[in-house]
């Protein structure tokens, strides 16, 4: 193998295993944006929490986020659209506004592209997507229209 020179697109730490999210620089953003958002809803601290005992203590980022949009979907069959709920979006947006390009691909790849219905590809047969979009701010909302007009021309729709 030849010398990397600087030129890999995602530099890592060479003691740490290529595939180790923690062995990438934008590794602790990532984690203390989901700190952040366990530290201001409580409500989601038993999700960190779970996440972190199955992943025996580690944050896996895309897991992460799929185990939000998990939460935020029981939410809206128990109780619906709520404070929570809200509060939740209004951090995934302005997150995104601020993220770099780590983490809005974490939000890209495990939390837009699980929506329920996205790019009619995912199932969505408790017809929850429409909660989830209309509670979306509106970066995550423009966000979410460019990435399935991507995803929907790959598939032949």
């Amino acid at each position: 193998m030849s010398e990397d020179h600087g030129t890999r697109r995602f530099p890592v730490d060479g003691e740490l295993g290529l595939h180790e999210p923690e062995a990438h620089p934008d590794y602790a953003e990532i984690v203390a944006f989901f700190g952040h958002i366990a530290y201001v809803m409580p409500d989601v601290r038993g999700v960190l929490g779970e996440h972190l005992k199955l992943a025996e203590g580690e944050v896996l980022p895309t897991l992460m986020m799929q185990d939000l949009m998990s939460w935020l979907l029981e939410t809206f069959r128990t109780v619906g659209p709520n404070g929570r709920t809200l509060q939740l979006f209004s951090i995934l947006d302005a997150g995104y506004r601020e993220a770099s390009d780590a983490l809005r691909d974490v939000m890209i790849v495990g939390f837009l592209e699980v929506i329920p219905g996205f790019a009619g590809r995912v199932p969505d047969p408790e017809m929850l997507g429409h909660l989830v979009r209309a509670g979306l701010g509106p970066v995550l909302s423009a966000v979410l229209v460019e990435v399935e007009g991507w995803r929907g021309d790959s598939i032949g729709t």
